[in-house]
């Protein structure tokens, strides 16, 4: 009992954690609320309490503090004071799972990469907000002594340290997939059918965030959070492709997990300037607007009904069926 607790309590942390970060970068609390609605979805990494202990969603819960804390260390005053909260999450991360500490720091050096691109081209007024080379040179040293104890504790040397981080398979995920698909002679129709159930919901998220590029593009709004947003989603999705063609003991959707506040930040702040919007027209508002809510809708369908093994994701359900009666 004391052990299923521990993911409802995390996932409460991380449902209070979204609602301080989208209510500090939001500009009122219809913007954030419009945030904040989609993480009730059980999309991934986001699970409802009592899915299972997985110490990788654990940890995962603790990032939306770590970016609001990040926001404030940049932003305010007391940058010392916020920075240090963030380094004792980071090393209470380390020993949840080390792989959200390698997103963590992916995710400070896109950061840092968006505010050089900001302050070279001119595109926002950014004088005030500090750099994080620290941080990240710090999160960096945390990750080494992490490998390094590893090593020590394993006495083995740094490839198998390699081995055991990613895996000593040679074949990446889309190889195997691949593979699979020609030698059963799986027809285009069913491959794609099986890609819905299994990814639905990612591939969903992925198509109303691109739409909200698209968006962002056409209106040429300019936000330090939103420049944010939309780098550290356009990295994460390049970095989750690029380990499904390459490896296969990390799953891309565990690297594509980190553009989800950022997803959902960037499709909060779509919604809203468009129900805000005076000079659009009432048709076209209305029809873009429908169409959100119908691919959110479809979302939640594929991340209920995917959350838990079944035939129809191809996968072994734990429950005996009728049939096995």
């Amino acid at each position: 009992l004391q052990i299923a607790l521990i993911p409802a309590l995390f996932w409460t942390f991380a449902i209070v954690s979204f609602y301080l970060l989208f209510n500090r970068i939001s500009r009122d609390r219809l913007e954030s609320f419009l945030m904040l609605a989609p993480v009730l979805i059980p999309i991934i990494g986001i699970v409802p309490p009592g899915y299972g202990f997985f110490p990788f969603f654990l940890s995962f819960c603790t990032l939306p503090l770590l970016l609001h804390l990040f926001f404030k260390s940049r932003l305010s005053q007391k940058r010392i004071e916020f920075t240090f909260l963030i380094l004792i999450f980071i090393i209470f991360n380390v020993f949840l799972h080390p792989l959200t500490l390698i997103l963590i720091v992916l995710i400070l050096l896109g950061m840092e990469f968006s505010l050089k691109m900001v302050t070279r081209f001119k595109l926002l007024n950014v004088s005030k907000i500090e750099h994080s080379y620290t941080l990240i040179l710090i999160s960096s040293i945390i990750l080494l002594m992490w490998n390094y104890s590893i090593y020590l504790f394993i006495s083995e040397n740094l490839r198998q340290i390699w081995f055991f981080l990613v895996g000593n398979d040679t074949d990446s995920q889309y190889t195997i997939i691949s593979n699979m698909t020609s030698s059963y002679n799986v027809s285009p129709v069913d491959l794609i059918k099986l890609i819905i159930n299994l990814y639905g919901q990612t591939i969903f998220i992925i198509l109303i965030s691109t739409f909200c590029l698209l968006y962002i593009y056409k209106k040429n709004i300019r936000s330090y959070y939103l420049f944010i947003s939309i780098s550290e989603f356009l990295l994460a999705m390049i970095t989750s492709f690029i380990v499904f063609l390459f490896l296969y003991s990390i799953s891309f959707n565990r690297i594509y997990i980190a553009s989800i506040p950022f997803s959902l930040i960037l499709i909060g702040f779509v919604s809203y300037n468009i129900l805000k919007a005076k000079d659009s027209n009432k048709l076209a508002r209305n029809l873009i607007l429908s169409l959100l809510i119908l691919v959110l809708i479809l979302t939640l369908y594929f991340s209920v009904f995917n959350l838990y093994p079944s035939p129809t994701i191809k996968k072994i359900n734990q429950q005996v069926s009728r049939g096995e009666l």
